[in-house]
């Protein structure tokens, strides 16, 4: 997924770093992940926060910005609770590496145009990611 993240950024957006951008991304996956009420949500949301936080990353890294402890503390924190959540439900590593390729993807499909925060835009005619890791979680 990591090789998924930087062409993403690379096409999308240059890997410009934006922190409050990064920041209100990273929190809408999060807020997403414990409001959502099935095991397919919970997955696509997790997935959706690796993919953002990892993307975040690598912008920092990128522009050789400093790091907040506490940012990556709290979403390293949030990822770990996530995924124990993710394995009391049942859900073993492979079907969330086969997660991962679906939001991959789909995020790839994604039109290379911003809105006015600076987010990548979702066209209408994508597959949605949370049913296709439903249809995933009922194959297993």
């Amino acid at each position: 997924m990591l090789i998924d993240v930087i062409e993403f950024n690379r096409k999308r957006n240059g890997f410009k770093l934006d922190v409050e951008l990064e920041l209100s991304m990273l929190k809408e996956e999060v807020q997403e992940f414990f409001d959502a009420t099935t095991t397919a949500e919970r997955l696509d949301a997790y997935i959706d926060t690796e993919y953002v936080y990892n993307g975040t990353k690598m912008k920092i890294a990128y522009n050789v910005a400093p790091v907040n402890p506490d940012l990556e503390k709290w979403i390293d924190d949030s990822l770990t609770l996530m995924y124990r959540v993710l394995k009391e439900e049942g859900i073993g590593d492979l079907t969330i590496a086969n997660a991962r390729k679906i939001v991959a993807d789909i995020n790839a499909l994604k039109i290379n145009k911003l809105d006015e925060n600076g987010k990548v835009m979702k066209q209408e005619d994508l597959p949605n990611a949370t049913e296709e890791i439903a249809k995933l979680l009922k194959e297993i």
